[in-house]
């Protein structure tokens, strides 16, 4: 059976809320005051962020619902009817985690990194249950934390100074790329699901 969306349309959906998802949780950084970008670049009208921000959580939200796809891990779930309820409450975790992460006033590399660590696994015990998922989402935890780092200490952005214990960026910041792996490799495991017989 086919699934309900082509691979091309698949690529597109998680670009598209990629873009979406990623500005806002990231603006929601800014305005919290634990992140900041330079006056170099020029800004996404109506935001403090340069323009770039969308098309660069759109283009990682396509590549990492795609990596689903393209590494040899199951990624289907026999969850059945309650399969969209976890893909939509995962997605909801992951952007109220990555949103209020920077309002929450705990203290980074101590009770904020255990909260964002047990939303990680109780999202992952409560929505998902796939062990081998934890390959990727440690993968993309890493890569995505090195990046940042390396972007950091480059002058592309920054974090507060109170936030960036861990080579210029919170060292809570791996739990949120492990929820956005869980989150997106859910829903692309839902928009990979075969449509229904007509």
């Amino acid at each position: 059976m086919r699934p309900r969306f082509t691979l091309i349309q698949r690529i597109l959906i998680l670009f598209v809320l990629g873009a979406v998802g990623g500005t806002v949780g990231d603006l929601c950084h800014v305005l919290s005051g634990i992140e900041s970008y330079p006056l170099l670049w020029p800004q996404l009208p109506g935001t403090p962020l340069p323009y770039w921000i969308p098309i660069e959580f759109g283009v990682a939200s396509a590549w990492l619902g795609f990596s689903h796809e393209i590494f040899p891990i199951k990624m289907d779930s026999p969850r059945g009817s309650r399969f969209r309820i976890d893909v939509l409450a995962s997605l909801f975790v992951f952007q109220a985690a990555w949103a209020m992460s920077g309002f929450i006033p705990l203290e980074t590399g101590g009770a904020k990194d255990l909260a964002l660590a047990l939303t990680t696994l109780a999202t992952w015990y409560f929505f998902d249950r796939r062990k081998r998922a934890w390959a990727i989402a440690v993968a993309t935890a890493l890569g995505g934390t090195f990046i940042e780092a390396i972007l950091v200490n480059r002058g592309f952005f920054n974090y507060r100074a109170d936030a960036s214990n861990l080579w210029g960026v919170p060292s809570w910041l791996p739990w949120i790329y492990v929820l956005a792996c869980f989150a997106i490799g859910n829903l692309s495991a839902w928009l990979r699901r075969p449509s229904k017989p007509a």
